[in-house]
């Protein structure tokens, strides 16, 4: 806790002045004449100070996130889960970062843009802008890496020039180009926090480094500052090739090297690595049950927000009721719908709704398992091969692998199956010209088969793995239904119209699922005991 010179009362950073103001006499400080103040309260302990700062440590006593603070009030719930009070204080020595970017924008101003973000998304939950929601937007420094690359030497490319044409045949000339370079590449970061997730710190990116201060824990007050558990190697080699490229793009635009079509790759050396805090205003929203959890971010230097939004799914039945009904009526107007009109827009919908549950679900198996995000890998690998988990972990990621395999040749067959139905159904019509008994009974046959065959699968794999998501069975069992039809092609009218009703039916559950899928992949799950955090989404 800085304290005030004249009253004693506690200072806190304000974003507006960019100075520390009292919050009794009002009075405001450079953080930078505090802390050489304080520096010289302490003379014994400069050289430490120099490298290390002493401050207040919460940890979350569910998920294990750890956020710091010089300020000594207690915090009332965790940023990262929002589940429980971060009651475990301690006072820590912490590495002292290089640099800190200090908040520009205020609590209130960041209110303000959550607000106006949350508003243009029609669909959201009304949750989210509840005031007691926006309320709970917190300042925290989120530890970068801030990498410099260098280049100082020869660059060898090879180029083509066109020479000449003799009939069929067209002559290049080639070139070896070589140019020296001096390049330097500063200022490119990246988070080194495994709460943060890489989508979340790269939307709201860049900052302005160049506004860059040093580094004094006057800056804090007011605000957390999240610990830096990613060291500069995990993402060394990414930012690297941003240097690289920006470089090579930059050498390629030369008219030399325009002129013989040459493509340069500059290889950069990494000169300095510096570790930093950037201001980022975070919010967690929970979900309606309370079991997922939604992130929104907002760079507290340039205002500029990232949030992953979840759909009410209330919202977008009136929304699309709205549309469909007089879409519907104008349709009418101009065209007869029939059975075969709508066999067909529902087969088309159920095949869509197939393939987009499909996609998702296997977005959802990444997002779940944390393999979207780069440094919760790293984190994750080093936890797991200090406990000697690695093999078995290569085990079951095998035995999966498998599975998958046998999956999806399953899933093959039956798609081979619709798909061909058209075809099945001429070789029926074929067949009923020559013999119409036989027709009628073979293209039953081949429906009976082909329904009990998925349907059979559908159900082994149900038992053998019950936790699995079924939704991808409803537009199979309407695909199913079409085909059955086609094959055996009733006299009366009826069964058209309840294939039909059972098929439109099963596309719009499909449609539900399709929203529920889609609100999985913009929440995450609640950060677990030992692991820190979570992130936005997003």
């Amino acid at each position: 806790m800085y304290k005030c010179p004249t009253c004693g009362a506690g200072l806190v950073f304000d974003p507006k002045s960019q100075q520390l103001l009292c919050l009794s006499c009002r009075n405001k400080y450079d953080p930078e004449n505090v802390e050489n103040m304080k520096l010289d309260q302490a003379r014994e302990n400069v050289e430490l100070a120099k490298n290390s700062y002493e401050a207040v440590a919460y940890k979350c006593s569910h998920c294990g996130a750890e956020l710091i603070t010089t300020d000594e009030t207690i915090t009332t719930f965790c940023s990262f889960c929002r589940v429980g009070t971060m009651l475990d204080r301690k006072v820590v020595v912490k590495r002292k970062p290089d640099y800190v970017i200090p908040f520009s924008i205020t609590k209130e101003e960041c209110e303000q843009i959550y607000v106006k973000r949350i508003k243009k998304a029609l669909l959201a939950p009304k949750s989210m802008i509840d005031t007691q929601e926006v309320n709970k937007i917190r300042g925290i420094y989120m530890p970068y890496w801030i990498y410099t690359f260098d280049k100082d030497g020869d660059v060898y490319t090879k180029g083509q020039k066109y020479n000449h044409r003799s009939g069929d045949y067209v002559y290049y000339d080639d070139y070896s180009l070589s140019t020296e370079v001096k390049a330097s590449c500063q200022g490119i970061t990246h988070d080194a926090t495994s709460n943060f997730w890489d989508r979340l710190s790269e939307t709201i990116a860049p900052y302005s480094v160049s506004k860059k201060k040093i580094f004094s824990p006057a800056y804090l007050s007011g605000f957390y500052a999240d610990n830096e558990d990613l060291d500069e190697n995990v993402y060394r080699t990414d930012c690297q090739k941003i240097a690289e490229n920006h470089i090579s793009n930059r050498l390629k635009k030369d008219k030399e090297y325009s002129r013989y079509n040459a493509k340069p790759h500059v290889e950069m050396q990494e000169a300095n690595t510096e570790l930093a805090l950037f201001p980022v205003y975070y919010l967690a929203t929970k979900n309606r049950t309370g079991d997922r959890i939604s992130y929104a971010v907002i760079n507290g230097q340039t205002g500029k927000i990232a949030a992953d939004i979840p759909i009410d799914f209330k919202k977008l039945i009136l929304v699309a009721l709205a549309v469909a009904i007089p879409v519907f009526v104008l349709l009418n107007l101009l065209f007869t719908f029939n059975m075969p009109t709508m066999i067909f827009i529902s087969t088309l919908f159920n095949i869509l709704s197939l393939c987009i549950l499909a996609h998702q679900n296997k977005k959802i198996e990444t997002r779940e398992n944390e393999l979207d995000d780069k440094g919760l890998q790293h984190k994750i690998a080093l936890e797991k091969a200090a406990g000697g988990d690695v093999q078995e972990d290569t085990n079951k990621k095998n035995k999966k692998n498998k599975t998958k395999g046998v999956n999806r040749a399953i899933t093959l067959v039956a798609i081979l199956l619709i798909i061909f139905a058209p075809v099945i159904l001429e070789f029926g019509i074929l067949l009923f010209v020559m013999n119409p008994a036989l027709a009628n009974s073979t293209l039953l046959g081949i429906g009976i088969i082909t329904m009990a065959s998925v349907i059979t699968w559908m159900i082994v794999r149900k038992i053998k793995h019950p936790e699995k998501d079924t939704s991808i069975y409803k537009p199979i069992i309407g695909l199913l239904l079409t085909v059955a039809l086609f094959c055996i092609r009733p006299a009366s009218d009826i069964y058209y119209y309840v294939t039909s009703f059972a098929s439109i039916t099963l596309s719009i559950l499909a449609f539900k699922n399709t929203v529920d899928k889609y609100n999985i992949l913009t929440t995450r799950k609640l950060p677990g005991l030992g692991k820190r955090g979570g992130d936005e989404n997003a």
